[in-house]
């Protein structure tokens, strides 16, 4: 590997508290970089949860749990 990116969001650390990208800033290939844009992966990764939550809705076999309001699929 010659890069490890990132994009000007902070970085959130392991269960343990350590930095992910330890070991790429110790190599000297942690690069971090501005996409030039306001989406992040976490804003990528809630749409694709809200719309898959919306089409198993639709096919009714969505299960929600909503002491976590985790969601979970059942076949049923």
């Amino acid at each position: 590997m010659d890069v490890v990116v990132h994009g000007n969001t902070s970085v959130m650390m392991d269960e343990d508290g350590t930095d992910p990208f330890a070991i790429p800033k110790e190599r000297g290939i942690f690069k971090n970089i501005s996409s030039g844009s306001t989406i992040t992966t976490a804003d990528i990764v809630e749409r694709i949860i809200k719309h898959r939550f919306v089409d198993l809705l639709h096919l009714g076999v969505l299960v929600i749990q909503y002491i976590n309001f985790d969601w979970f699929l059942c076949d049923f």
